[in-house]
């Protein structure tokens, strides 16, 4: 009931305009607009499943410069292999 009330306020709209969806208890339609409302541990956990599902698109030195891994040969080799 958190989620819906705090979409609301933030679309400025009552409760009763909003839906929630059948497939995903999280997603609220509101016109022809879909709503992905989460706490922040969710959404923490939601990113991090959704970067290791697509770690093969990243570019390998992009990887490296946003991590706190040493960046040599090797390491680059690792996650090429890994990608």
């Amino acid at each position: 009931m958190e989620k819906i009330q705090a979409l609301a306020n933030y679309l400025e709209c009552e409760v009763d305009e909003l839906e929630q969806t059948k497939y995903d208890k999280n997603i609220f339609e509101y016109g022809n607009q879909e709503y992905l409302v989460l706490t922040d541990e969710e959404a923490d956990k939601k990113v991090e499943e959704d970067i290791l599902e697509s770690l093969w698109a990243f570019n390998t030195s992009f990887i490296l410069q946003h991590s706190e891994i040493d960046w040599n040969d090797r390491t680059e080799k690792a996650i090429q292999k890994m990608q």
